[in-house]
């Protein structure tokens, strides 16, 4: 018997078995210790979220289909994003393990841009009863991601707090509920419409939501993002002043549209929580499209005698435009009126006119514009005007003329003679004209 043991031992057999077994041994030993540190470097990397490295947060519902309308909550501010980072860092490792994502899906979803530098998209899907996994972007290269699994978060404050944000986000804007109701009287900023009335507007909004012409939004389109160019856009607002200036957070729609006729995207809410809808409505896509129409007026015989100095204006504007924006095929004149005229002191006549006029583009919608600019409803490009016209004539010869920018405007129509206001407002336009008058004469 001790012999065959002792043969047993001196077996080949036997020792490969040992080496098996040892191999075994550390390999599990080996995987227990990576996963352990993967484990600790997911629970690392949770509790050492901050304020500053969250670059973007926003929250909404999960949609199953292509729903037109979706709250989403943007936790830009500071506030919201060191609540989030607090509730992050407050998690245990006792809250986490490692799994495959849910089979069934998720009811709300936290979208994260983590990371200062080159941000990278961290997805945090809300199931039920305060459990939760993230699912990261493929660039984000975290060591503790394993490709086809997730990792499962129990927090029942934080479920808590994504949801409340979203549900009660959605309690306070409805854009379809919104639009039924509207009254003209409700626009706080009717000044704003441009041309177009608040009773139209809130009429043809009240018809739209009716109709429920609604079409679907893309999964982009839903979150803000999309790469249609709004050429018209209208901001009604139902809150703030008006004197001090409408801002994100008072209650007011956004409507746009671009080129692609009768289709309008509305939006309801306050900045960081919009309800948004699109629609087809010839209606209400004219009614923007047109808001910033003017009728064209040019009295001929001014514009025949001063056009010599007009023209050369707008070809500089075409030149470099056309260099910086695209190609135009033309210039258009679209207002030359004389809003004002008086006497100097040194006998001549110092005459203002209206001056404007839009550019041809040759293709509309590749057009890139800047501040002040915009389109009217026949997608010519306006905005890039020199100002009033100032000239200064003397016993029927042209001295000087100028061009006054767009940082001045005068127009004394409504202006009264008596009005201490209106006195000093006319006081100081003379003196800007003439400066500006005595400048160019002096140059020439």
């Amino acid at each position: 018997m001790v012999k065959f043991k002792s043969d047993f031992i001196k077996h080949p057999a036997f020792w490969a078995g040992i080496l098996i077994i040892v191999l075994l041994a550390v390999e599990i030993v080996s995987v227990l210790m990576f996963n352990a540190a993967r484990d600790a470097a997911f629970l690392k990397w949770v509790q050492n979220i901050s304020a500053d490295s969250i670059t973007q947060a926003k929250a909404f519902r999960f949609r199953e289909n292509d729903e037109s309308d979706q709250i989403i909550v943007d936790f830009s501010g500071n506030d919201e994003k060191s609540r989030l980072a607090s509730i992050f860092n407050r998690i245990q490792d006792v809250n986490i393990y490692e799994a495959p994502p849910a089979a069934d899906g998720c009811s709300y979803v936290l979208d994260i841009a983590e990371g200062n530098d080159d941000a990278k998209d961290v997805l945090l899907n809300v199931v039920s009863g305060g459990k939760m996994y993230f699912t990261f972007d493929k660039a984000s290269n975290k060591e503790f991601c394993t490709i086809g699994k997730t990792w499962w978060v129990d927090s029942a404050e934080l479920s808590s707090y994504i949801t409340s944000m979203v549900v009660n986000r959605e309690s306070q804007v409805n854009v379809i509920t919104a639009m039924s109701k509207v009254k003209s009287t409700d626009f706080v900023n009717s000044s704003d419409l441009g041309n177009v009335s608040a009773k139209k507007l809130a009429t043809a909004l009240r018809r739209a939501a009716k109709e429920d012409k609604l079409l679907a939004l893309s999964d982009a389109e839903a979150m803000g993002e999309t790469d249609i160019k709004w050429f018209w856009e209208l901001i009604p607002a139902i809150e703030g002043d008006p004197e001090t200036g409408i801002v994100g957070s008072d209650m007011h729609f956004r409507i746009r549209c671009g080129l692609t006729e009768n289709i309008v995207e509305i939006s309801f809410g306050q900045a960081g929580a919009y309800d948004t809808v699109k629609l087809e409505d010839e209606n209400l896509y004219q009614l923007v499209r047109c808001s910033k129409d003017s009728k064209t007026v040019v009295k001929k015989s001014p514009y025949k005698k001063y056009k010599k100095y007009l023209i050369p204006q707008m070809e500089k504007a075409l030149e470099s435009t056309t260099a910086d924006l695209g190609t135009f095929s033309g210039y258009k004149v679209t207002r030359f009126v004389k809003v004002w005229d008086y006497k100097d002191n040194d006998g001549s006549t110092v005459k203002l006119y209206d001056f404007k006029f839009a550019l041809l583009p040759e293709e509309p919608e590749k057009l890139v514009m800047t501040g002040g600019m915009y389109l009217d409803s026949k997608a010519r490009l306006h905005g890039l005007d020199a100002g009033q016209f100032a000239v200064r004539e003397k016993k029927g010869k042209i001295v000087s003329c100028a061009f006054m920018g767009n940082d001045f405007y005068y127009s004394p129509e409504s202006g009264s003679k008596v009005f201490t206001k209106d006195i000093e407002e006319r006081k100081a336009a003379k003196s800007r004209i003439n400066g500006a008058l005595a400048l160019a004469e002096k140059a020439a």
